[in-house]
């Protein structure tokens, strides 16, 4: 996609505005287009694809989805950081090994809500409890459980808390036989 742009636009999408020759030629101006289109998108997807939200949990969703850490991740899977590093560019490698383990944030939340949304339905609720952490503090490695009931159901693991949580929900939500939408 980027590919095809002409030459002197593919340029604006890499130069940094500290290696840009005015703050125009840099890409802060298509990062602004950018966003407001990405947010539009999000939003009539997330509208059409959970018609039973209400406003505000969608907002929260979109403002996971377009935030910072997750472009950042998928640039990062396109392979842009690279393509700004030859430019001149300086991404901190701590701040991109930090975003990286955010690995796609609608799916994360994704099942944490639906075994939430699931379990209330039933009338029953969830707890996550960590079960074990491992490495040091710049690489943790976390195991934790969802528990229903007294009931451990779930058990996953991640490079966050948040990450361990929920594939331990994914789990609790396949034992319980509830069937989760594309996405």
């Amino acid at each position: 996609m980027i590919e095809n742009l002409p030459g002197a636009r593919a340029d604006q999408v890499y130069t940094h505005a500290s290696w840009a020759s005015n703050r125009a030629s840099s890409y802060e101006r298509l990062e602004f287009l950018g966003d407001s289109v990405l947010e539009l998108a999000i939003a009539r997807e997330l509208y059409e694809r959970y018609p039973d939200f209400s406003e505000g949990r969608l907002a929260k969703i979109r403002s996971h989805v377009v935030s910072r850490a997750s472009c950042a991740v998928v640039a990062r899977q396109l392979g842009l950081g690279e393509r700004l590093e030859q430019r001149g560019a300086d991404i901190p490698d701590d701040e991109l090994h930090r975003l990286a383990h955010n690995r796609n944030v609608l799916a994360a939340l994704h099942y944490k809500t639906e075994l939430q949304e699931a379990l209330a339905r039933r009338g029953q609720s969830v707890n996550y409890s960590v079960l074990d952490v491992e490495g040091p503090p710049h690489n943790r490695r976390f195991r934790c459980a969802a528990v229903i009931d007294g009931e451990q159901l779930g058990e996953g693991a991640g490079e966050s808390k948040k990450a361990a949580e929920q594939e331990a929900a994914k789990q609790a939500l396949a034992k319980l036989g509830v069937e989760i939408p594309a996405g």
